[in-house]
């Protein structure tokens, strides 16, 4: 039983009713002007705890959670949880570089890869360095420009979902930033490794390419992180939310040149906890956590579509554990719909109004999802 099963709700007052109100509200504001007083009330309504026994397709969680070698290893750190968990990330930040290819000083622990991209655009990202980005894409770039006060410029995704580096690279104007998550976020989807060393090697003078691999661990494509070896101007984000279900402990990778790590470490100081670094190193030495959630996390995902196709449903395929679905109204009203049905979905982005990204729970989670969709068509 995961530990989250076993606490009270931290919102025991909110109905499954009240809940699905706020959701509703939440999905339809989130397309309201970036900064919006509603937009910020639709992100706090999301936060809410969904009702017990809801299948949970809105956040791209992991089902799974960590672990049981990370969950034995973080039973097992007893009053060491009170000591500063210094050596634990020099320990883990060694075993990583030696997976990677990297030497030791081009890896750096956070709470998180969001963390370590805030970080970035306070670092290169200015009213005079604009940041160049997809869309749709992940908004905590964008959002993090609202302090620095950098323009963003939006980039359409490519008709086969990829990032348009080539339009991305020609902006005209300065950029600190150009930011390629790789598989994308929301769509789950690819850019060619060949595209991203294009990018790489005809990116705007004086810029960063940032590419984020939250997602990587679910497809097949290469990473790009020993390269940074040879580039100083890569900053690479790796997670240990997604496919190790460590998105409750918090821990993200930046790999990257010791001179760009150390531009991020000025903006405060690093906090990994133990717990966290614990599980992450008991993850990392288990050869078999990736091929085995990954291969399920596929079954689970492909099954879903199978059953879409069948019944025609309109939707964007993936290689991720995330795909986005056309709802054919609101986005709201299918999702107020769904939760009515005890399953949560995710939210919306502006420029595909009429689509809602799916997350890929477990094989049994999405027979639910699809029955529950069945009935609201």
């Amino acid at each position: 039983m995961p530990i989250r099963d076993e606490l009270p709700l931290p919102y025991p007052e909110v109905s499954r009713r009240e809940f699905t109100r706020l959701l509703s509200l939440g999905a339809a504001t989130l397309a309201l002007p970036r900064g919006s007083l509603e937009a910020h009330f639709a992100r706090e309504a999301m936060k809410l705890e969904p009702p017990a026994g809801a299948i949970r397709l809105n956040s791209n969680e992991n089902p799974l959670g960590p672990s049981r070698a990370a969950m034995k290893a973080i039973g097992e750190l007893g009053t060491d949880a009170g000591r500063y968990p210094f050596q634990l990330e020099d320990a883990l930040g060694k075993r990583i570089a030696e997976l990677e290819g990297v030497p030791v000083e081009c890896i750096e622990t956070f709470q998180g890869s969001s963390d370590p991209l805030h970080r970035a655009m306070l670092a290169w990202t200015s009213p005079e360095k604009a940041l160049v980005y997809a869309e749709p894409g992940y908004e905590a770039g964008w959002r993090a420009c609202k302090v620095t006060g950098a323009e963003v410029v939006q980039v359409p995704l490519l008709p086969s979902l990829a990032h348009d580096v080539r339009a991305m690279c020609a902006t005209q104007k300065p950029v600190g930033i150009v930011y390629i998550c790789n598989p994308n976020n929301p769509t789950g989807t690819t850019t060619p490794r060949d595209e991203i060393l294009w990018a790489l090697a005809n990116k705007p003078a004086g810029s960063i390419l940032i590419v984020d691999e939250a997602y990587i661990h679910f497809c097949d494509e290469q990473t790009v992180a020993p390269l940074v070896v040879d580039h100083a101007d890569l900053l690479v984000l790796r997670t240990f939310s997604k496919l190790y279900g460590m998105a409750g402990l918090r821990l993200g990778v930046a790999i990257a040149q010791p001179q760009l790590l150390n531009q991020l470490r000025t903006f405060g100081m690093l906090s990994a906890s133990a717990p966290a670094l614990l599980a992450a190193r008991a993850s990392v030495d288990d050869p078999t956590l990736i091929p085995e959630r990954k291969a399920l996390t596929r079954r689970a995902r492909e099954e879903t579509f199978t059953w879409l196709d069948k019944h025609n449903y309109a939707f964007h395929p993936s290689v991720s554990n995330c795909f986005m679905l056309d709802a054919k109204r609101p986005p709201a009203d299918l999702a107020k719909a769904m939760a009515d049905r005890g399953v949560i979905i995710g939210r919306s982005w502006p420029v595909w109004p009429t689509y809602v990204r799916i997350s890929v729970g477990t094989p049994d989670e999405m027979k639910a999802f699809c029955r529950a969709l069945d009935t609201v068509a």
